[in-house]
């Protein structure tokens, strides 16, 4: 058995592209499904590969980075995988937070994403074993808990994949499960798979960086490295020490761990998280720095981390990450995306001059940023005024994961100001893009009232309405155990 260990998740799609071009299921341990839809012309950059390496290369190197020529991201790179032959259907195995999220929500989200028709959503049931079926994307797709894939029958060949943000209980940020109890379940479906890939998501923000050993210790456990499990093992004893409040017991465990395995960033790490000597605490961190460069400070890094985990956010912790910050550390890129990522952090807050003052700076490296550009859009928006919002809309339109967002505000904007030629132009262009999208019948049902077109206007009503009660017994479906 092969064991791969990535540190972003969409490392995978080039890894399977190594293997031998069939259909299989994949066994997806995640906290998020990682499936939408990339266009036409980033797919057929991926289809023309004829190496891993350069499918590789198509990888965009951080999620804040704009497509400009890159093909999938750690959001999308499981679309491509089932286009190109390698995946067929997913069972998703997701964490207790995820499945507890309301289905209403839930569903709804789903009708927002590009490509997936209202039908496909509507093929969604809940089976009586307790997980949920359907197809997304044309992918077939069964959501479950690690104890309901227990009790699955599934093809021996099936490839295991895992992010270790799926250890990682939310709001309170503890590891909820062991990897020793999920390698117990995995290995008790006795299958043979090619390829077990391991994804840590530290750098882009999804799984705190004290708990990245998970990953080695979960591949510790597939090789059948005895000791390195038991190393790992009791690392993650001394975690739940310091979550529990108890440093001292952490701090002296930790040291002993230091004795025994003194190149181990991980537990130098841990040892400066836990020791309330200031002095210790930061030599600790810079030995773990020393060692493996993601233990290196990152403002980058840090400012992800509120979005990706939905952390509590206030401005001084943002004027705290300002302050940290010093350009020129890093490369140049690294540099434009921290400024994008300050940029939403300012977003989130309402602050628009702070955020386009890191547009700007961002726009210095790139010749665009989609993403915070659409969320400048949205603080327009919110304090009334739409007009202002446009050019940073149309921004937003050149970029996959926000083009449908921007058109259907682009739509809203346009028609609030008279122009509803432009606005329906733009409302279609977003239903292309998310046809099973309701809110934006329900706009352009507006527009045509507006414009004088009711007969037209009546039958995109009933077919709101339709959508909406049928959304909602689907929901309700989704939510019964």
């Amino acid at each position: 058995m092969k064991v791969l260990t990535f540190e972003e998740h969409s490392s995978a799609l080039a890894a399977w592209w190594d293997l031998p071009k069939r259909p299989r299921t994949l066994v997806y341990f995640d906290a998020h499904l990682d499936l939408q839809q990339i266009s036409p012309a980033r797919l057929r950059r991926i289809v023309e590969c004829t190496t891993a390496q350069q499918v590789a290369a198509l990888s965009k190197p951080h999620h804040l980075h704009p497509d400009e020529g890159f093909s999938y991201s750690i959001e999308d790179f499981l679309y491509p995988a089932h286009r190109l032959g390698m995946i067929e259907r997913i069972v998703w195995v997701a964490p207790p937070h995820v499945l507890s999220a309301d289905p209403s929500a839930t569903f709804e989200r789903m009708q927002q994403m590009d490509g997936v028709e209202f039908e496909e959503l509507l093929s969604f049931v809940r089976r009586p074993d307790g997980t949920a079926q359907g197809r997304l994307l044309g992918v077939e797709l069964t959501i479950c808990d690690f104890n309901q894939l227990a009790r699955m029958s599934l093809p021996v060949g099936s490839l295991i994949d895992i992010d270790i943000d799926f250890f990682i209980a939310l709001p309170d940020e503890s590891a909820w499960v062991s990897p020793c109890d999920v390698y117990g379940v995995i290995e008790a479906l006795c299958l043979s798979p090619e390829l077990v890939t391991i994804s840590r998501s530290v750098g882009s923000g999804f799984t705190p960086l004290c708990y990245r050993f998970l990953a080695d210790h979960l591949a510790a456990l597939f090789e059948g490295r005895v000791e390195d499990c038991s190393h790992f093992e009791r690392l993650g004893e001394i975690a739940a020490l310091r979550r529990a409040g108890t440093l001292e017991s952490a701090a002296s465990a930790c040291r002993s761990e230091v004795e025994r395995h003194p190149h181990c960033p991980a537990t130098w790490h841990l040892l400066s998280m836990v020791s309330i000597n200031s002095q210790e605490a930061q030599a600790c961190q810079d030995r773990a720095a020393d060692l493996c460069p993601a233990y290196e400070d990152s403002v980058l890094r840090e400012a992800c981390e509120f979005p990706a985990r939905g952390l509590p956010l206030n401005l001084a912790t943002v004027r705290q990450l300002e302050t940290r910050f010093v350009t020129g550390q890093r490369s140049a890129a690294e540099d434009a995306l921290t400024w994008a990522a300050l940029g939403l952090l300012h977003c989130h807050l309402g602050r628009f001059e702070a955020a386009r003052e890191y547009y700007r700076l961002t726009t210095r490296h790139f010749l665009k940023h989609p993403e915070l550009a659409s969320a400048l859009a949205s603080v327009l928006i919110q304090v009334q005024r739409p007009r202002e919002a446009i050019p940073f809309l149309e921004v937003a339109t050149t970029n996959d994961k926000t083009a449908a967002g921007a058109r259907m505000h682009l739509g809203s904007v346009l028609a609030g100001a008279g122009d509803l030629a432009s606005a329906e132009a733009h409302l279609e262009a977003a239903s292309a893009l998310a046809p099973a999208w309701t809110e934006l019948i329900e706009l352009r049902g507006r527009l045509l009232t507006a414009a004088g077109q009711e007969q037209a206007a009546a039958k995109l009503r009933q077919q709101c309405s339709r959508r909406y009660e049928q959304a909602i017994r689907a929901a309700k479906r989704l939510g019964a155990n």
